[in-house]
């Protein structure tokens, strides 16, 4: 994030998340890679995309859910009115 505030206006969206995300895939490839085809060679079942998909979505509604309440939260307590209309 401290990264992102410090790169210009012009600098391409889609850079910093690739480049983190082919950084982490290559870490996680070096450093347990060998360790994951040694149980795939020993019988270990490989897992489901889509439970990888499952889970990434119901974390993320869950996510979305505990920000929600906690606006909510922060609203009724300082008993604030939350204005949803986006022309102000």
């Amino acid at each position: 994030m401290c990264i992102a505030f410090a790169v210009p206006r012009d600098f391409p969206n889609a850079l910093l998340p690739a480049a983190y995300t082919f950084a982490t895939e290559r870490y996680a490839s070096y450093r347990f890679g060998p360790a994951y085809q040694k149980y795939l060679a020993d019988g270990g079942a490989k897992g489901s995309w889509w439970t990888v998909v499952g889970i990434g979505f119901t974390s993320l509604v869950l996510i979305i859910a505990v920000a929600i309440i906690i606006v909510y939260a922060l609203a009724w307590r300082d008993h604030a009115q939350i204005d949803w209309d986006p022309r102000h």
